[in-house]
């Protein structure tokens, strides 16, 4: 055989050669992801575990974790239900602990500064439990881009242990919101 021959058969030698080694190898990294995947998923898990929190009369899917000092600060302000006259709320953060007190008249009533225990959803919505008291836990979805208003509502649960939500509440900031005479409509600044 002539030399440019063999320099061909030599080159696509060495071709086939890269080529079974670059399918070869291919086949072990298609044939290991169906392994891998799934243990690097049940690895993302297990470290999700550490920040989220399994709590109770939750939606499937719903994926809660412990509220930050952050997330709450936007609570700290003196709140009325347009719906409910004469009754307030209060919230306020002190070392790094989100407190609750209620104010109503007719019956007078002011209850003492509450311990809450908050929770955030993947969805924003805050969960709030009462640490030193037996009042049920009640949630916050906070108005998107507005600051000085939320909607409060609870969670029911049915004996066959299916979750319902009911129907919420407005909420409005005591120092930035007026309601109408008619209490139809409202203005925050």
């Amino acid at each position: 055989m002539s030399n440019p021959i063999r320099a061909v058969i030599t080159k696509f030698s060495g071709l086939k050669t890269s080529t079974k080694r670059y399918l070869t190898a291919m086949g072990l990294v298609a044939g290991a992801l169906p392994i891998v995947v799934p243990v690097f998923d049940g690895v993302s898990d297990w470290v999700k575990s550490f920040y989220t929190v399994e709590l109770p009369d939750a939606y499937p899917h719903e994926v809660w974790k412990n509220a930050s000092v952050d997330d709450l600060t936007w609570l700290q302000d003196e709140w009325f239900y347009p719906t409910i006259p004469d009754f307030y709320t209060r919230f306020k953060v002190e070392n790094n602990t989100l407190y609750q007190q209620n104010e109503g008249y007719n019956p007078d009533v002011l209850t003492d500064w509450i311990e809450v225990k908050v929770f955030i959803s993947d969805n924003g919505l805050l969960r709030l439990r009462y640490v030193s008291n037996d009042w049920t836990g009640t949630y916050i979805k906070k108005t998107e881009g507005k600051n000085f208003e939320f909607h409060n509502f609870e969670r029911l649960v049915a004996d066959n242990g299916t979750v319902t939500t009911d129907r919420s509440r407005l909420v409005l900031s005591k120092n930035h919101c007026k309601v109408s005479r008619d209490g139809m409509t409202y203005d925050c600044r």
